[in-house]
C-alpha cells in the first residue's frame, strides 16, 4: 500500500516540476527530491526527465549539486540516450576533465559507453587533427602511436596537444580517472625521455598511489619506478 502511494506521489511531484526541471536539478536540496523521483518513477517519467534535461546537461555535468542526478540518468540511459549524451560532450571533454565535478560526469560515461564512444571521447584529449578522421575504432591499431603512424599525423603536434591537455589537469590533482590513466599512458608510450620525466616527476608521490587501481594507472606506476629518479 505505501509503495503505491509512494509511486502516486512521484508521479504527482514529476508533473508539478515539469518545465523547471533543469533549474531544480541544479538546486542544493530540491535536486535530491528531484533524485529520489527518478530512483522511484516510471520509465517514460525518467524518460521525460531526461528529455527536459537533455539540452542542459552540459551546464549541469559541472554542477556541485546536479552531478549526482545526471549520473544517476545515464546509468538508467537507453543507448540512444547515452551517445547523445556523450555527443553533447563533443568539443568539451578536456575542459570538463579540468574541474572537479565536470570530471566525474566525463569518467562515467567514458566507463558506460562501448569502445566506439570511448575512443569518442579520447579522440578529444589526443589531437585536433584525429578528431577529422571518423570511424577510427575500425583501424585495426590500438596503440595511439600505431594510429597516428597509419593516418600520416605529426606524432610532435600530437604530443604537444596531449601535453597541453594532460598539464592542467595534473596540476590540480585530477588523476582519480580511467580516463586520464588512458591518456597518460599512450603520451608516456610516445613522448621522448625528456618530456616524459616530466610527466613521472610530477605523478611521484600521492598522485601515483591514486591511479594504481586501473590497468593503465598501474603501468604508469611501473613506469614510473623504471624511469623516475631515485628521490
Amino acid at each position: 500500500m505505501f509503495f503505491f502511494l509512494l509511486i502516486r506521489l512521484i508521479s504527482e511531484a514529476l508533473q508539478k516540476m515539469k518545465g523547471k526541471i533543469p533549474e531544480i536539478a541544479g538546486s542544493h536540496v530540491s535536486s535530491r527530491v528531484l533524485q529520489t523521483c527518478v530512483k522511484y518513477c516510471s520509465q517514460a517519467e525518467r524518460d521525460a526527465v531526461f528529455e527536459e534535461l537533455q539540452p542542459h546537461f552540459l551546464s549541469l555535468a559541472d554542477n556541485t549539486y546536479a552531478v549526482h542526478l545526471v549520473k544517476k540518468m545515464l546509468d538508467n540511459a537507453s543507448k540512444k540516450q547515452l551517445a547523445g549524451f556523450i555527443s553533447a560532450l563533443h568539443g568539451h571533454v578536456a575542459s570538463l576533465l579540468r574541474h572537479m565535478v565536470g570530471s566525474v560526469v566525463v569518467e562515467h560515461a567514458y566507463q558506460l559507453g562501448n569502445a566506439t564512444q570511448k575512443q569518442e571521447l579520447l579522440v578529444e584529449l589526443y589531437s585536433t587533427e584525429l578528431q577529422l578522421f571518423k570511424n577510427l575504432v575500425s583501424i585495426k591499431e590500438s596503440r595511439l602511436v600505431d594510429v597516428i603512424s597509419k593516418l600520416g599525423l605529426q606524432k610532435a603536434s600530437v604530443l604537444r596537444h596531449m601535453a597541453s591537455v594532460i598539464q592542467p589537469i595534473l596540476e590540480k590533482g585530477i588523476i582519480d580517472h580511467s580516463i586520464i590513466h588512458r591518456v597518460l599512458m599512450e603520451y608516456l608510450s610516445m613522448a621522448d625521455k625528456s618530456s616524459a620525466a616530466d610527466i613521472i616527476q610530477q605523478l611521484s608521490g600521492p598522485l601515483l598511489v591514486r591511479m594504481i587501481h586501473t590497468r593503465d594507472g598501474s603501468k604508469i606506476g611501473m613506469l614510473c619506478v623504471k624511469h623516475g629518479s631515485a628521490k
